[in-house]
């Protein structure tokens, strides 16, 4: 009865139930007359742990202040939202000069219509210098988090949107402040290759770093393509700058030939982000099937909105070409 009394119980997770090998309990005891070779506590010969660390100034038991240096740090909200400040700031400004960009299409302008679009203009460039200068006081402040958010594999992608909202603001300035005088067309020129010079400068180290960190194909999303988006928008700003230049000025061939080039070229990158992304959407043939490069059906649900990134590399390539191509018969 002992017996099964003792096979009924729970195996213990101390127990040899789960096959854990334990060695058996000795019965020896050390005999006082054996010696070790450590030395006595007190001896002063030998520095003890306590010895090697920093002293400290002796407290009262009664003393219920802590030491200065455990003491916790008070951190201000303006520091918190500084250090947690982020890429994914600017598709705010984005989406507002984007309001602005789509009304000055519309034929029929009313004065109202215009102020609307003026004060989305000035707005996108308050969120511009907004974002700009708290990413730099990051980068000043808070170095490390400024280089982890340009390392990482999500946020990372969302550093060349800055060069897009630049983007959207040289094309503003073109419908608003051009046509009223109060920016002559020279320095629109000026502005285009300052763009092209920060997007150079943005993407290809961006890309760098990106491709030199592995990546898992089955989490891709083509919000991956923003690292070539501002390569690609060179051709858009092109023919908003050609739009104010005088035709017969030589220095309009060349902002052509460079709109041609870029636009080709990042369409030329993204048409290979659209496959893969295609690749990935096909789904596999069984839910017990490998995934062949990287296909999982649809995208996970935080996924779903980039897939609307897909469509603006042909968009904004048919836009360029046909208006590019306008501007070239006016020369």
């Amino acid at each position: 009865m002992s017996h099964l009394a003792s096979t009924s119980r729970a195996p213990s997770p101390y127990s040899d139930d789960y096959g854990l090998q334990r060695p058996a309990r000795s019965s020896f005891s050390p005999s006082p007359t054996l010696t070790t070779d450590y030395p006595p506590r007190h001896n002063p010969s030998v520095p003890s742990t306590l010895d090697l660390l920093p002293h400290q100034p002796h407290r009262a038991p009664d003393d219920a202040t802590p030491p200065s240096d455990n003491a916790p740090r008070h951190v201000s909200t303006l520091a918190r939202r500084i250090h947690g400040w982020s890429w994914q700031a600017f598709p705010i400004g984005m989406g507002t000069g984007a309001v602005y960009v789509t009304l000055s299409g519309l034929k029929n302008h009313s004065s109202a219509l215009t102020t609307v679009e003026t004060v989305f203009y000035f707005l996108n460039m308050i969120l511009f210098v907004l974002n700009s200068t708290t990413l730099l006081i990051q980068a000043l402040v808070y170095p490390r988090q400024a280089w982890r958010l340009v390392q990482d594999p999500v946020k990372g992608i969302f550093v060349p949107l800055i060069v897009l909202s630049f983007a959207t603001i040289i094309i503003g300035t073109i419908n608003y402040a051009v046509p009223s005088g109060q920016i002559e067309p020279g320095f629109i020129y000026a502005l285009f290759w300052v763009y092209v010079t920060f997007a150079v400068l943005v993407c290809f180290p961006m890309l760098m770093i990106w491709f030199n960190k592995p990546h898992d194909l089955t989490t891709f999303t083509p919000a991956w393509a923003f690292l070539v988006f501002p390569l690609m928008l060179v051709g858009v700003v092109a023919f908003n700058v050609l739009r104010v230049m005088d035709p017969s000025n030589p220095r309009t061939l060349g902002v052509l030939f460079v709109g041609y080039f870029f636009q080709g070229l990042g369409f030329f990158v993204t048409i290979f982000y659209i496959c893969i992304y295609m690749i990935r959407s096909v789904p596999p043939p069984s839910s017990h099937a490998m995934p062949l490069f990287g296909s999982t059906g649809f995208l996970d649900g935080h996924q779903a909105n980039g897939a609307f990134v897909a469509c603006g590399p042909p968009g904004f390539t048919a836009l360029a070409l046909i208006n590019l191509g306008a501007r070239a018969r006016e020369m």
